[in-house]
């Protein structure tokens, strides 16, 4: 019962909300600590994503 209430005091609690998605494939990448829900998009470094930058083809979100 001590080991919950240690747990449960905890100032500053890490909550993985912060999504990384691939904007060209939206394959989830990994996790940010956040406060809130959020989604960053990058290229991820699958050949496909990124020689679809080199040609314009992507889709702008």
């Amino acid at each position: 019962m001590n080991s919950e209430t240690c747990n449960s005091s905890n100032d500053n609690p890490v909550n993985d909300l912060g999504l990384i998605i691939c904007k060209s494939c939206s394959q989830i990448i990994g996790t940010l600590p956040t406060n809130g829900y959020k989604k960053f998009y990058i290229v991820c470094e699958n050949e496909q994503c990124s020689s679809g930058l080199q040609g314009g083809n992507e889709d702008e979100f």
